[in-house]
């Protein structure tokens, strides 16, 4: 998982990963310069990506026009702590003041959808916008149509680790190939 990979750079299991979400969302201090202490993180942007959430064909009626806080009392399937789904939608909900209503928990976004197809629950599993859009199109599911996250998919390694010739040409491969 994603979510996985700043604590496991800081544990030294890993030189490098590739992490998706706002690597602030999974440790508060993380890749902020704060006066007197030195960036934790350095993060080299390669993607942008959409998530939105679905819901089975049933739930149409309840889904479509609907925002954020009257989504989140509607079933939702949740996530691990540390997956970008459960990230995303925790800052989300908190900067609401609601919480979303957790009915089934999974480690596999392709296990959400499964589930959102035979009705468990809503999943911002997190479907990526273009996975919610082929299961629209194969399966009938629902996409809700005003809400939606925009994230991040990034490079990352620590910043005090960043000139490790290893790393340093990692990142130079990624900013010759994205930019």
């Amino acid at each position: 998982m994603s979510g996985e990979v700043p604590e496991r750079l800081k544990r030294d299991e890993l030189d490098a990963g590739f992490f998706l979400g706002d690597i602030r969302d999974f440790d508060a201090g993380a890749g902020l310069a704060v006066e007197g202490r030195e960036q934790l993180f350095q993060v080299k942007e390669l993607a942008r990506l959409t998530y939105r959430v679905v819901g089975p064909p049933f739930l149409a009626g309840v889904i479509l026009g609907r925002d954020w806080t009257s989504l989140a009392a509607l079933p939702w399937i949740g996530t691990p702590y540390a997956s970008v789904h459960n990230r995303l939608l925790a800052r989300l909900f908190a900067e609401l003041g609601v919480r979303h209503n957790v009915v089934a928990s999974v480690d596999q976004e392709a296990s959400m959808v499964a589930m959102v197809r035979t009705g468990v629950g809503l999943s911002l599993s997190l479907c990526r916008e273009s996975i919610a859009l082929h299961e629209q199109q194969a399966n009938g599911l629902v996409i809700a149509d005003r809400v939606k996250v925009d994230t991040a998919l990034s490079f990352v390694c620590l910043n005090a680790r960043a000139l490790d010739p290893s790393i340093a040409h990692a990142f130079d491969v990624i900013h010759r190939v994205w930019g």
